[in-house]
């Protein structure tokens, strides 16, 4: 009886320690989608723009360039490219460990 308790407490830990991988992967996934927003978000945020305020007529308006200064506009494209990078990796390695577990699980 004692042989049989054994065998189902190790199939348990197997079972445990396989849900504690996926959900590993899983946030690995997650955090790499988030660091994706951000790192398009930062991007967007370094883009230039234009003001406009529309007067009378059609040709009354008056556009002005609002942006930031050129230090700042820098740091958000490094901290945005660096975000993308680190988002596609944690992407791409929570997608190939996915894969890698589904061959596990069938071999």
């Amino acid at each position: 009886m004692e042989r049989g308790t054994d065998s189902e407490y190790e199939a348990l830990r197997e079972r445990w320690a396989a849900m504690e991988r996926e959900r590993a992967m899983t946030d690995r996934f997650v955090y790499g989608l988030a660091l994706l927003g951000v790192g398009g978000l930062l991007l967007l945020l370094s883009v230039p723009a234009e003001a406009c305020v529309h007067g009378g007529g059609v040709a009354g308006a008056v556009c002005t360039a609002v942006s930031s200064p050129a230090v700042v506009e820098a740091g958000l494209v490094v901290v945005g490219v660096a975000s993308l990078l680190g988002g596609s990796w944690l992407c791409w390695r929570a997608l190939a460990g996915r894969s890698r577990l589904g061959r596990l699980a069938v071999g």
